[in-house]
């Protein structure tokens, strides 16, 4: 009677123990199996996308996969390549990512932004100097000279209506003296600031004659060139971009 009892009870667990165990298993087979909607974006949107490794057209879409984890590939150009794991989950999910531009790149960047500052400043230095000078100390040399040539012809009129005006002999001649004094300085000035013109001149025209050269010199420097390898699939070049037929690499110059 005990050994029959005890049969049956264990007989009652182990069917027990088996629908739990059966329960278990279908509650975890509906929480894996089945399908999710994946919304996707992607950018730039030049990016070459895959997925599981099948190539996908568009950057922007929505699909319907098995739960579970999915791998994403991509990669512009000038950009990192990126591998990232996405988890499916039974219903939707979104997945957003901006690849990021590679570290080659932004060195490429900032070596050419700095080239071309460098460009720029070299080439002001020469025009910027020039223009400081001939509008600052030689305008005011030039108008030093107008004063004193005013001034000078100013006293040449005054020393010429005294000699109109005077009677005695005296008068006569100390302005007549006065007169060839004020027009000997007059000329004397005019003379010296019209050589000093020309010197501008000369040196404007120095100026500009090494400008030129400096910008020529310039024109030559060897430019930072960006080359890279598409990666994922071949990709066709675009406006901005020159292919190398050599390494099938792209090549970037400004």
């Amino acid at each position: 009677m005990n050994i029959s009892v005890m049969l049956r009870s264990h007989a009652k667990g182990a069917t027990l123990f088996a629908l739990l165990c059966f329960g278990v298993c279908t509650c975890l087979h509906g929480q894996t199996a089945g399908k999710g909607q994946l919304r996707y974006a992607i950018y730039p949107e030049t990016a070459i996308i895959k997925l599981d490794g099948v190539k996908l057209d568009t950057n922007l879409g929505t699909l319907e996969l098995d739960t579970g984890n999915h791998v994403f590939q991509f990669w512009a150009p000038r950009r990192s390549l990126i591998v990232d794991t996405v988890f499916v989950k039974p219903g939707r999910n979104n997945y957003v990512r901006v690849a990021t531009f590679s570290e080659e790149f932004l060195a490429y960047r900032s070596k050419a932004i700095k080239q071309k500052a460098l460009k720029i400043g070299i080439n002001s230095v020469v025009p910027g100097i020039s223009s400081y000078y001939f509008l600052t100390a030689v305008a005011r040399r030039v108008r030093a000279y107008d004063n004193s040539l005013a001034q000078y012809q100013d006293e040449a009129n005054n020393a010429q209506r005294v000699y109109q005006r005077a009677f005695i002999i005296n008068d006569i001649n100390e302005s007549k003296s006065d007169f060839d004094e004020a027009k000997e300085a007059y000329e004397n000035e005019l003379t010296e600031r019209n050589r000093y013109v020309t010197k501008m001149y000369v040196l404007g025209g120095a100026s500009i004659i090494a400008s030129v050269g400096i910008w020529v010199w310039t024109r030559k420097w060897s430019k930072p060139v960006y080359t890279e390898s598409p990666l994922l699939t071949r990709i066709k070049p675009t406006s901005s971009f020159q292919f190398n037929t050599h390494t099938f690499g792209i090549t970037i110059s400004i």
